[in-house]
């Protein structure tokens, strides 16, 4: 999945929420507050997805692993 699809998946959701994200198993979560963002975060993370934060009131920044 691209951000574009992404963009594409929550545009009837973008107004509806402070923080819109949109994973890569085509999930849409509409959350009330950054904390949340950790939550979607690891569940992306145990399942393998890609996360996408679509709208938020602050940006950002994912860090790339460090590989061994």
């Amino acid at each position: 999945m691209t951000l574009e699809t992404a963009k594409e998946l929550a545009k009837n959701s973008i107004d509806k929420s402070n923080i819109v994200i949109v994973t890569s198993d085509s999930a849409i979560y509409l959350l009330n507050d950054n904390a949340e963002i950790e939550v979607i975060k690891n569940h992306a993370d145990l399942n393998k997805l890609e996360m996408f934060v679509i709208k938020s009131e602050e940006v950002i920044e994912e860090k790339p692993k460090k590989k061994k």
